[in-house]
């Protein structure tokens, strides 16, 4: 009987503790081998691209890591033509919805909380051995082509301006986050233009004048960077911008993400 091959993981982690702790789990385990650990998301890459690997557990802040966050990771993963996309398992300090949602959106298999009290890294090797038999069934990477439709695009794209929006705190309750949702979505559409172009379309659409549409807006940033931990906005947000006022204007917020989509899609 042939013996099955061990399971190729690779470990995107900042924290050297953590690198160790798995790897010592790893190493007491013939069924699992670790092809490299880093904190570079590029070195990540490079792994998986040449070591058949079938498993990723992602440090998800990657705070002292290079290149990035785990979602930025799962962002460039997701890009690549692959013969069979790795298992991932993120793994996080944080317990917010949002980052979950996000990780999830960009096909992260399993999120485990290190906060919680029953975490350790064999509970995670565990669900790697579990998972590993649907690797056969994943479609391959390079299947035949399907050309996206105008209406999948922009599925897309307005999954990608919401993800956007909750990484950042905006909330849905607040009127304000619908008009920079459309804002965004149509500059993304019709490329930027001057500010007078898409308040001219929300004022259409919404049948609202400029100063109640832009106060709107307004108090959903204010909102967003008065309630979302700081840590969490120097993240998602890193435009270099002299606020006068605390946080962005509507012009300044609406740009940096229409920027910002454009590059995720």
């Amino acid at each position: 009987m042939n013996e099955v091959k061990p399971m190729k993981l690779v470990i995107l982690e900042d924290e050297e503790n953590e690198i160790k702790r798995f790897s010592n789990s790893i190493d007491t385990r013939k069924e699992l081998e670790l092809v490299g650990a880093t904190n570079s998301c590029s070195e990540a890459i490079k792994y998986i691209q040449s070591n058949d690997v079938e498993g990723v557990i992602v440090d998800i802040e990657l705070n002292k890591g290079i290149g990035g966050s785990g979602l930025d990771f799962l962002k460039e993963l997701n890009t690549l033509e692959l013969p069979m996309k790795p298992l991932i398992i993120i793994t996080t300090h944080s317990e917010s919805d949002a980052v979950y949602n996000a990780a999830r959106k960009l096909k992260a298999d399993m999120i485990y909380c290190k906060a919680k009290p029953d975490y350790s890294p064999n509970i995670v090797l565990n669900q790697f051995i579990t998972l590993r038999p649907s690797l056969a069934i994943r479609k391959p990477k390079n299947a035949p082509y399907q050309k996206e439709t105008a209406a999948e695009r922009r599925k897309r794209i307005e999954e990608e301006i919401n993800e956007e929006l909750n990484l950042i705190g905006i909330k849905h309750n607040l009127k304000g986050r619908k008009y920079l949702f459309d804002a965004i979505l149509f500059l993304i559409e019709h490329g930027h233009k001057p500010e007078m172009y898409y308040t001219n379309h929300l004022k259409d659409k919404y049948k609202l004048r400029n100063n109640s549409m832009s106060t709107s807006m307004q108090d959903a940033i204010n909102n967003a960077w008065r309630t979302t931990p700081n840590e969490e906005i120097l993240e998602h947000f890193t435009a270099n911008i002299t606020y006068a006022s605390g946080a962005p204007t509507p012009t300044q917020f609406i740009h940096y993400y229409v920027d910002k989509v454009k590059r995720s899609i």
